[in-house]
């Protein structure tokens, strides 16, 4: 205890490097905790971006291609699917919902999607969250479109305005318009921070009107891109897709999300590593300039421990002594670094999901937080002993007297 105060009296001497030094640890800590939480983020945004729904199904062909279109509006389909084969297995007895997806237009380079109201009272993301209105409401009426909330945004777009939509996808203005059915902006999404706030959403109805704008009265419904189902019972998933698969009328492809979501992300795995290079490199920075400030200071504290030795101090005395200091440095400095850390997303979260759509998890001390502060505290102790071991090798030699 003797030990532990005296090295904390001595840090708070040298009020300059001490702050130095847990400014240090702390920025590395939270830099290193940040980045992780963003790599988490990212998977968790990215495989959560659609739950609760068991299926989704649509024409033949590849797997993640039916998952590109249909849940990150990336892409085309090699084919639609007919509403009579959708209406066939919305009325299946084992399913309990389905939401129709529609694809093939743009607004402003964003891209186009037909729906009807299950999609506003089913969607679920990360978890358990619903689609929410920011403004205005969903739409009931034919020409009228909802926008997701980074569309509205980048558009510079509010309920009320006018929207003309573009022929086929296009990343600018496009060239051909459905200028003879402007429709009008009824509402705008939330932000999800997923790639449904990079789409704006009609009704079936008004996909087919763009297209065939001689319809009068009814408009009927030829076809579909997709469509997300949920079963009556998870048990029933399996014999479900595989009831699809083999079905002979038409050629159709059913797929379980999550499966098709860890493949996806395993995929693009580069993402992973990248973002876990630059928590190493964080690491040895932030260790290098602990080490470094606690050599900058020895020769400046040779009077100290000739005073220290004087009085009966052993250099194993002084050595365990600056281990405590970096001990109480390193640990110290990691719980600022937590506390950077939750603040930092707490300030930085409505920023980055208003502008990226990226939402940083904000939760109670994980282990992985734990195991980080015990790490550092530890590899900051085993860095040191280089610097303890030149400290036990000073003596007396130096004289009380300060060095010029």
């Amino acid at each position: 205890m003797k030990l532990i105060r005296l090295a904390i009296q001595s840090l708070l001497s040298r009020k300059t490097v001490f702050i130095l030094s847990l400014v240090s640890v702390a920025l590395s800590v939270s830099l290193i905790l940040t980045l992780q939480n963003i790599k988490t983020s990212s998977e968790e945004g990215f495989t959560q971006t659609i739950s609760q729904v068991d299926l989704l199904v649509g024409a033949r062909g590849g797997q993640l291609q039916l998952l590109l279109y249909s849940v990150f509006n990336m892409g085309n389909a090699t084919n639609n699917v007919s509403y009579e084969s959708y209406l066939k297995w919305k009325n299946h007895p084992q399913v309990q919902w389905t939401i129709p997806y529609s694809l093939g237009d743009s607004y402003r380079g964003f891209r186009v999607v037909g729906t009807d109201q299950n999609f506003f009272e089913h969607y679920r993301f990360k978890g358990d969250q619903s689609l929410k209105l920011a403004t205005g409401e969903s739409f009931k009426n034919p020409l009228e479109v909802v926008m997701g909330a980074q569309a509205a945004r980048e558009l510079k777009v509010q309920v009320g305005d006018q929207a003309v939509i573009t022929h086929g996808v296009t990343k600018g203005a496009g060239v051909i318009h459905h200028d003879e059915n402007p429709f009008k902006i009824v509402g705008i999404l939330k932000p999800t921070g997923t790639a449904l706030d990079q789409s704006v959403y009609i009704s079936l109805e008004s996909m087919e009107l763009i297209h065939q704008p001689e319809l009068k009265g009814e408009i009927p419904i030829s076809s579909l891109t997709s469509f997300f189902v949920r079963t009556q019972n998870r048990i029933d998933t399996l014999r479900l897709q595989r009831e699809i698969n083999e079905w002979t009328e038409e050629p159709l492809m059913a797929v379980i999300p999550g499966v098709a979501l860890s493949e996806l992300w395993r995929n693009l795995s580069y993402f992973e590593k990248a973002l876990q290079l630059m928590v190493y490199l964080v690491a040895v920075f932030g260790l290098m300039t602990l080490v470094l400030l606690v050599f900058l200071t020895l020769d400046s504290r040779r009077k100290e421990m000739a005073v220290l030795r004087s009085l009966g101090a052993s250099p194993t005395t002084l050595s365990t002594l600056l281990l405590i200091e970096v001990f109480i440095l390193s640990f110290v400095g990691s719980i600022l670094g937590l506390i950077l850390t939750r603040l930092g997303s707490l300030i930085l979260n409505p920023f980055l999901q208003d502008q990226i759509g990226l939402y940083l998890n904000v939760r109670m001390i994980s282990f992985y937080e734990i195991f980080i502060v015990g790490v550092v505290v530890i590899v900051s102790s085993l860095a040191c002993l280089l610097p303890a071991w030149k400290m036990q090798n000073q003596t007396l030699k130096d004289g009380l007297a300060p060095r010029l």
